[in-house]
């Protein structure tokens, strides 16, 4: 995905797939992926640790009870806006957490840039990333051995 780039700006794939995995298995198992997706993104990258960990736990959280919340929304629909929404979320908590901490990106045409084109390439990658998601996680099995 480095090689895709617009404005100077790439996908973010982990943020999408914590939304997807938040949107099919719920908010509680979302937020244990989040947590561990954004451990991993503060481990490998050189950011204040913690900010991916509080921002991907979010993420999971709430687009988990999208899917919760929701009866009505089809399946492909459920997973574009999962994808856009956790994208958007995460990409605005992320800039609010780190102009709490550090530089202030917060009123930078810049950052709201980065967050609307990152939303759009994370909703146009939701769907095949959910159906490989899906071919590779039975759903069912999660469902009955995951207990909180």
């Amino acid at each position: 995905m480095a090689q895709i780039s617009i404005f100077g700006v790439h996908p973010n794939i982990m943020i999408l797939f914590t939304a997807l995995v938040g949107s099919l298995l719920g908010s509680k198992k979302g937020s244990i992926v989040g947590f561990f997706a954004g451990l991993a993104k503060d481990i490998f990258t050189v950011n204040i640790f913690g900010v991916s960990i509080l921002t991907y736990t979010l993420v999971g959280f709430f687009t988990g009870r999208i899917k919760e919340s929701s009866t009505t929304i089809g399946t492909k629909t459920l997973y574009v806006l999962s994808g856009a929404f956790g994208t958007m979320l995460g990409t605005i908590l992320y800039i609010l957490f780190i102009s709490m901490v550090g530089p202030n990106y917060l009123f930078s045409l810049h950052s709201y840039i980065i967050t609307i084109v990152i939303t759009i390439f994370n909703a146009i990658l939701a769907i095949p990333l959910a159906s490989f998601l899906r071919h590779f996680i039975n759903i069912d099995a999660f469902d009955n051995t995951w207990t909180l």
